[in-house]
């Protein structure tokens, strides 16, 4: 199951993993890691990277409980 917050990430900056990689500067590799859940750990300048190009708050993307409880995350 993809990670929803990674998969709105993807959709704000332009659609592709790709596209976000290269707005964002962190490799696509780390971004699909992220979105299929090969790794659920997001690194502070990760999320503050991605949290600039997508205008999604750095706190939310870091964390997990309160997503959890939106509803963003299952």
């Amino acid at each position: 199951m993809n990670n929803p917050i990674i998969e709105k990430a993807i959709e704000i900056a332009g659609g592709t993993q790709q596209k976000l990689a290269e707005c964002s500067g962190v490799s696509q590799a780390t971004i699909h890691k992220l979105l299929t859940g090969k790794s659920s750990d997001m690194r502070g300048s990760t999320a503050t990277r991605i949290s600039s190009v997508t205008g999604i708050p750095v706190v939310d993307l870091l964390n997990k409980h309160a997503n959890k409880k939106a509803g963003v995350i299952e």
